[in-house]
């Protein structure tokens, strides 16, 4: 090298000759952005970067020292993903059983079903996510023991990094061979997307009612008014109404239902003092009248079907008998009031008693009452199906002794169906035949009764749905009648007082709306098996954070720090670009992360991935460099 003219030569060898030519380069300051177009940063801008010590330099130790970002924010994503998802239950808590409102409902948009279920869905994403990134997290630090503790080729290391973000990577067989922990940490983070697919159908939209209750004027029935229950001169001077009332309630058994309801779907409690009969066991001398009124009854029946030989087996037998305050009947003559008010084509008259004795006189079998009516406070809760009310939950009391009209008009009502006789002939040409007169006995539950003692009955009147009996007797099966009498009346509004008049009562009204539905149950068990799996990974990552004794990663720079010595730069000579897919002679090659080499003739090396065999294990608090 030579100087000439402040430049400086340098003497470069050429193959052709021996001689040097020189190259004139200045180094002079000065503006050298014009001669280097792609030079535009100061040589003094670029950091100075630290040469490999020298044999004589003291060596730079590694500290073992774990970084308390790793571990927190392990811990802290697992923890948030648990506030999540109690956010999550809290917020579908919030709107269990309540209304779904609609824009057409005043509500806010934000708070209408779409936005409810993008809500769910967000708490249900965010809460994965966070439980996820607590495995990812964890994950990184486990990989590393198996990358320390075993040898595994190339292609195996690539699927331990790429599994959490690269769901082809468990094609690799080797992955799950050798790598099972990391591989089954990388799997769950790949599923827990699934709790955010079961969290949010846990907030159901169902059909429900809704109650509202007002104060309304209800049906009453008119029970003071007597004109609506009699018809002077037409039969038993019963209304045709009410007739056909009684015979509609006694032959069915049941209330008749009010087929206008107040508005559809409402209900409500109604008390009112109307009228029925009280049953009890004829005695004394009610007691010696039946059994007069029985005996000549059947001395009758034979003479009008002119069989001396037979005899009569009355089963029913049922009249009024008009008894005054001081209990004495107003007919003497039995015969005459047999024939007059018992056998067919007497006077209907005989069946209205206006005085305080009892209405109805009846015998079934040996058993004997008198029934007499009485003033009676009913409570009874009215059900709307449709546009039709029925009357359920039937309450009642008796009070006192009545001979109100209206409490005659019904009871009138009621003997007319019921009065008269029944039974079987017994010996003689007519053994077995079958008599009645008057009485629509047989139309009634009665009949049930009578089918007990006489078998053949059963036969020619089969058993109906409505006359199930057996827990009933024979007094409580009248005393029903009568209640259901007075029940029904509710069925006419023609027997109703005006709307101004009328009662007052809290009715409810039932409104159709949708509801929302929580599960908290299946909600927390989505939520548990994500929180049980990411606690188990968060544990690993612990476990293996403490056991390698540094914060590891899998980004860039941790893996420039652990690829630094020359086999794997020889190895990967002709492909420093790491385009895929990686060789067959690379990925085969098995290396293991540990202390590798050494400098110069000391025993210190670094830690770095190296070929099996010439890597040697790395434990925690080792001096390397």
């Amino acid at each position: 090298m030579s100087v000439r003219n402040n430049a400086v030569y340098t003497g470069l060898s050429r193959n052709s000759s021996d001689n040097l030519s020189f190259t004139e380069i200045p180094v002079n300051s000065h503006d050298r952005s014009q001669n280097h177009p792609i030079e535009s940063v100061p040589v003094a801008s670029a950091p100075s970067l630290r040469s490999t010590p020298s044999s004589d330099d003291p060596v730079q130790r590694v500290q073992w020292r774990i970084s308390l970002y790793t571990p927190i924010s392990m811990v802290a994503l697992f923890i948030s993903g648990i506030l999540v998802a109690m956010g999550h239950h809290l917020f579908y808590l919030r709107f269990d059983k309540s209304a779904v409102q609609s824009l057409e409902d005043g509500a806010s948009e934000y708070l209408t079903q779409t936005w409810i279920i993008r809500y769910g869905t967000a708490f249900a994403f965010v809460a994965k996510t966070l439980l996820a990134g607590a495995i990812i997290s964890a994950y990184r630090q486990q990989m590393w023991i198996n990358l320390r503790y075993k040898a595994n080729s190339v292609s195996t290391i690539d699927a331990v990094f790429a599994a959490t973000h690269d769901i082809l990577a468990f094609l690799s067989p080797s992955l799950l061979l050798r790598a099972k922990i990391p591989a089954l940490m990388a799997l769950i983070a790949w599923c827990l997307p699934l709790a955010a697919l079961i969290t949010p159908s846990t907030l159901l939209v169902v059909p429900s009612t809704s109650n509202t209750t007002s104060m309304l004027r209800v049906p009453t029935i008119n029970l003071t008014d007597s004109d609506l229950y009699n018809s002077n001169g037409l039969g038993d001077n019963t209304s045709p109404l009410v007739h056909r009332i009684t015979v509609a309630t006694v032959t069915g058994m049941q209330v008749l239902p009010m087929n206008r309801a107040l508005n559809a779907d409402t209900s409500y409690q109604h008390s009112f003092d109307g009228f029925s009969l009280k049953c009890e066991q004829a005695t004394g001398s009610r007691l010696e009248n039946i059994s007069t009124v029985f005996n000549e009854t059947g001395r009758q029946v034979l003479r009008a079907a002119n069989d001396r030989l037979s005899e009569t087996d009355i089963k029913f037998l049922s009249f009024t008998l008009v008894e005054d305050v001081n209990s004495v009947v107003s007919y003497q003559n039995v015969t005459q009031f047999v024939s007059k008010c018992v056998m067919p084509n007497g006077e209907t008259s005989c069946n209205s008693n206006r005085m305080p004795g009892p209405a109805i006189w009846a015998r079934l079998g040996n058993e004997s009452i008198t029934c007499a009516a009485y003033n009676t406070r009913y409570t009874l809760d009215f059900q709307a199906v449709g546009t039709t009310q029925v009357i359920t939950n039937v309450s009642f009391a008796w009070k006192d002794r009545t001979t109100h009209p209206v409490a005659i008009s019904l009871n009138n009502a009621l003997a007319n169906l019921l009065n008269g006789y029944f039974g079987v002939f017994s010996g003689g040409g007519l053994d077995g035949g079958l008599f009645t007169g008057n009485t629509q006995f047989v139309d009634t539950t009665l009949l049930e009764l009578v089918q007990r003692s006489l078998e053949s009955l059963r036969r020619i009147v089969p058993q109906e749905d409505w006359m199930g009996a057996e827990s009933r007797s024979f007094p409580d099966m009248i005393e029903q009648m009568s209640r259901n009498q007075t029940l029904s009346l509710f069925s006419s509004d023609k027997l109703w007082v005006p709307e101004l008049n009328a009662a007052v009562a809290n009715v409810s009204q039932a409104t159709p709306i949708t509801v929302y539905a929580y599960q908290p149950r299946n909600l927390w068990l989505a939520y548990g098996i994500a929180i049980a799996f990411s606690f188990a990974g968060v544990a690993l990552g612990l476990r293996a954070l403490w056991l390698n004794g540094v914060a590891h990663d899998n980004s860039f720079s941790s893996i420039m720090a652990t690829t630094r010595n020359a086999f794997l730069d020889e190895i990967t000579l002709g492909r420093s670009l790491g385009a895929a897919p990686t060789p067959r002679e690379i990925a085969e090659v098995r290396l293991r992360f540990g202390e590798v080499g050494g400098r110069g003739g000391e025993k210190v090396g670094r830690a770095g991935f190296g070929v099996e065999g010439e890597v040697r294990g790395l434990e925690k608090g080792q001096v390397i460099y």
